[in-house]
């Protein structure tokens, strides 16, 4: 078992692909934010259940519950939605962000999706997955650090990864068209 942990929050994203690039001699990869509002408790499950079971690649943790307002919970849940319609592949789980199990070749084809597209590592770790078991889970109360977005930042981030999503230009293209058709 190797841990790794960056020495700084460079965002969910930076801090993901920095450790899974420090891991490429793992067989297996287990995704886990410090601030443990992802259940740490999960983790043995998860890797017992790619080692007994060879026809899967990851396990992928799935929210079904996130903290914050009625407001914010609402604006997630669009967010996931556009995100998995953005993709090209459109696999990403309502509730990814990433906590879950992956097996080497996973996290082989997430770095190599993540450093030739302009997918976000969401979408680059559900895309790499081909056949992933879904488990879902009650996220907690934050319990050490604090959130890379904050305040504006949710926005932000949301636009620029709908935006540059592999397939939103195709898709807006082919709106457009077919508007211009009509």
């Amino acid at each position: 078992v190797v841990a790794l942990a960056n020495r700084s929050n460079y965002g969910p994203e930076a801090s993901a692909v920095n450790a899974l690039a420090r891991a490429s001699h793992c067989d297996l990869v287990i995704l886990l934010c410090s601030d443990l509002q992802d259940p740490p408790e999960l983790v043995v499950g998860m890797g017992q259940t790619l080692l007994e079971s060879p026809e899967l690649d990851a396990v992928l943790a799935v929210k079904k519950r996130s903290s914050g307002g009625p407001l914010l919970r609402m604006a997630r849940k669009l967010y996931y939605r556009a995100l998995g319609y953005s993709s090209r592949l459109q696999l990403v789980p309502g509730g990814f962000h990433g906590f879950g199990c992956y097996r080497r070749t996973v996290v082989d084809d997430a770095l190599h999706f993540w450093n030739s597209t302009d997918l976000n590592f969401r979408q680059c770790l559900a895309n790499a997955s081909q056949s992933p078991t879904l488990i879902d889970y009650e996220q907690s109360e934050r319990r050490h650090g604090v959130s890379s977005y904050r305040g504006w930042g949710y926005w932000t981030e949301a636009i620029r990864s709908l935006v540059s999503s592999d397939a939103a230009a195709s898709r807006l293209a082919l709106l457009i068209g077919t508007g211009g058709l009509l």
